[in-house]
């Protein structure tokens, strides 16, 4: 009959007959969303095993080892005060399959300037690494971020989307009390994490500063940064870095620091982001497809990914 014909003619997902409006966009292959609300929605895989990278729309990572491996938040400082990136005024969200991209701006503390941070999995160790570059010089900013709360909780089923008690975007946010136990030791532009779950090493482009600080200040920068060098039971690792303009990158890689783990150095971080980004697009441009329609075309390159891992 003409109804059931009607249910049966081929349709696309647009706007008149879709009930809730596409929130990522394909641009060049790109999956793209500006200032979007999920945290922790866009896994990274790393070396076909369960140890992976939780990033999202806000530019905050939580490693699962398996196991909750802890939170990294990242921030910027200036005269003007102090940020979480994830609060920034402008958030430009970039899948490019097997990484995530950030544009960010922000008048208040940027100017007219914009922050881009690339995030990618390491090819050779379980790890990942950090690459921040601002565009122009308008006043000095430094790169701040801090780390904790490796306790290794794994969820009822490793942090499925959809699968756990509560959203990823809250069962992966990292609560004071995971940090109990934690202990780090500080050396020159390098860390290590040791808890009774995991032990995390992190590394940093020379220039860098670290200090411990009281997770109960998680959530407020000014405050958690003002609480560095007191000692508390619930500790988190803090670090800042000058940011130098006109696009000359600095770095910061953390890794899961079992017993076979290789050191990481500071002069080695450009080699490694390098090897990274070239193991990534060997992966995601295996298959290449080119049609007229970019969603298709993004697909192909986020399978490859996805098939890999």
């Amino acid at each position: 009959n003409s109804r059931l014909e009607r249910q049966l003619q081929p349709h696309g997902n647009f706007s008149n007959n879709s009930a809730r409006p596409l929130r990522y966009w394909a641009v060049n292959w790109d999956c793209v969303i500006t200032n979007g609300t999920e945290f922790f929605n866009r896994p990274l895989y790393c070396l076909n095993s369960a140890f992976r990278i939780d990033g999202g729309d806000k530019p905050e990572f939580s490693l699962y080892l398996p196991g909750r491996g802890g939170n990294l938040r990242l921030g910027i400082q200036t005269s003007a005060g102090v940020k979480w990136l994830n609060e920034a005024q402008v958030i430009i969200t970039r899948y490019r399959p097997g990484s995530l991209i950030y544009d960010l701006r922000d008048s208040a503390l940027l100017g007219p300037r914009q922050l881009q941070l690339t995030v990618l999995p390491l090819s050779d160790r379980k790890g990942f690494i950090v690459r921040a570059e601002l565009d122009s010089e308008w006043m000095p900013v430094e790169l701040v971020w801090a780390f904790g709360g490796a306790n290794g909780m794994k969820g009822a089923r490793g942090g499925d989307i959809g699968c756990e008690r509560e959203p990823v975007s809250q069962f992966f946010q990292l609560h004071p009390e995971e940090c109990r136990g934690d202990e780090f030791s500080i050396a020159t532009n390098t860390f290590r994490l040791h808890s009774r779950a995991a032990q995390i090493a992190g590394v940093a482009s020379a220039g860098a500063t670290f200090a411990v600080a009281d997770a109960n200040q998680w959530a407020d920068p000014a405050q958690l940064f003002a609480s560095a060098g007191v000692s508390n039971p619930l500790p988190v690792i803090t670090g800042k870095i000058p940011l130098p303009p006109g696009r000359q990158p600095v770095y910061l890689a953390l890794q899961d620091a079992g017993a076979e783990a290789k050191t990481i150095s500071a002069g080695q971080l450009p080699r490694l982001f390098s090897e990274a980004e070239a193991h990534r697009r060997a992966i995601a441009e295996r298959v290449v497809v080119a049609t007229p329609d970019p969603f298709i075309n993004a697909a192909a390159g986020a399978l490859n990914i996805a098939a890999d891992a």
